[in-house]
């Protein structure tokens, strides 16, 4: 069982600065994000490479992948995840949200696909009916800004 940290974010500077590349519609593009103002929503863009293949060292996707997810609220989350032990034990309504699965089921966080960016942790082997964990952006706005400075 791995332990889960509450304060599941990062911030990653460069000692040089990255040249911005936007290319519409492009997947080698490289900008900013908006920090969220509020948590006035109902559905978001999961994107990322994530495993292919199952096991510790599943197979990383070679292409970008992107879907919408649905937001669902706590309640709701902790109700499904509690059926997998040790799933639900750390959901904090502060610190985290959870979206239900897009495209098949397979379109949100599960096992394997945390580490980067904002998804906290999913089930392992993404069943049917789960939802994904993802930290809460809006809940770090102040550390956040008060870590980036005038860098950001």
């Amino acid at each position: 069982m791995c332990v889960r940290q509450k304060n599941d974010i990062e911030i990653v500077s460069f000692n040089e600065d990255i040249p911005m590349r936007i290319i519409p519609n492009g997947l080698d593009s490289i900008g900013t994000v908006c920090m969220p103002q509020s948590d006035s929503f109902q559905s978001a863009i999961n994107s990322g490479w994530g495993q292919t293949t199952q096991g510790k060292y599943g197979e990383q996707n070679p292409i970008l992948k992107i879907a919408e997810v649905t937001y669902i609220d706590m309640n709701t989350c902790k109700s499904r995840l509690s059926r997998i032990p040790g799933m639900a034990q750390n959901l904090d309504d502060r610190l985290h949200i959870c979206v239900a699965q897009g495209n098949g089921g397979r379109d949100r966080a599960c096992h394997g696909d945390s580490g980067v960016g904002v998804v906290s942790y999913g089930p392992q082997n993404c069943p049917q009916g789960y939802p994904g964990v993802y930290t809460r952006v809006s809940a770090y706005r102040d550390w956040i800004s008060q870590n980036i400075g005038s860098r950001g």
